[in-house]
């Protein structure tokens, strides 16, 4: 039914805007529909003369996690071996592609590699990230931190982890925390105190460390309470300034019908 509908669209000539090809690709990959995904991609590249990169990262996505889990099914020893040409594909695709890779993309090709345990993939990626980050874009900067976080927390690394997180409550540009990311930071930390031995620090200086990290935590929830805040008191200029606009234009319709009635009378 959807091919049909998608060709009966070709055929009349519609045109939908690229941002519902792109949505659509990606539900049809997702479902594991390749041969619709194709008609729609081609559908697209008659429409569009420059793709973005996006698209060619949602096939490769489709690629390596179909690879990856044919692997993974056969778990046995000659399947381990199998994993390192897939690593591979995503550090080619980066290698060929690197001079027009915006943030976005890096971030794709970093969840990617943590969806394979990659994880120093992922770290060489999400660090070529910060490079070209917009340093305006509060959103970029959450999603960089909490990525970088997790990568470090499954590397171990729990002194990377420290100073990242202090350097997220010490930059001013990255205002942006969820609820979400502090509740994932949180469960990182577990991790690291059920897993002490993997620790590149050991002792009494691991436990300061973790004892830093929490504080840390601490004051991160306290710019997520006082950025939660920001945005409230910013609604509430809002709603008062839409108020007193609407109040004012109800007594100026009020006063034209008295104006007109009078010039009735």
């Amino acid at each position: 039914g959807a091919r049909s509908l998608i060709l009966e669209n070709m055929r009349q000539g519609i045109s939908p805007q690229f941002n519902f090809y792109f949505s659509a690709l990606k539900v049809c990959l997702d479902a594991d529909l390749p041969s619709l995904a194709k008609v729609l991609d081609d559908s697209c590249s008659k429409h569009y003369h420059k793709i973005p990169l996006k698209v060619n990262i949602l096939w490769l996505r489709y690629e390596i996690i179909s690879k990856y889990k044919r692997v993974i099914l056969r778990s046995d020893s000659s399947s381990l071996s199998k994993l390192q040409p897939i690593k591979d594909q995503i550090a080619e695709f980066e290698r060929v592609h690197k001079d027009s890779m915006n943030f976005q993309n890096y971030l794709q090709l970093t969840q990617l590699s943590l969806y394979i345990g990659d994880y120093q993939l992922a770290l060489t990626l999400i660090r070529e990230s910060y490079h070209i980050i917009d340093d305006q874009d509060k959103q970029q900067w959450l999603m960089y931190y909490i990525t970088a976080l997790k990568i470090s927390a499954r590397l171990y690394r729990v002194e990377e982890f420290h100073r990242l997180l202090k350097e997220w409550n010490s930059n001013a540009n990255a205002k942006w925390v969820s609820h979400g990311c502090i509740r994932q930071i949180k469960a990182f930390t577990k991790l690291f105190e059920k897993k002490q031995d993997r620790l590149e620090i050991k002792g009494d200086e691991s436990l300061k460390l973790l004892t830093d990290i929490y504080i840390q935590i601490d004051l991160l929830v306290d710019k997520y309470v006082n950025y939660k805040f920001d945005g409230l008191n910013a609604m509430k200029k809002l709603i008062f300034f839409l108020r007193r606009w609407a109040d004012l234009e109800i007594k100026e319709i009020a006063r034209s019908d008295k104006r007109k009635h009078r010039t009735v009378r």
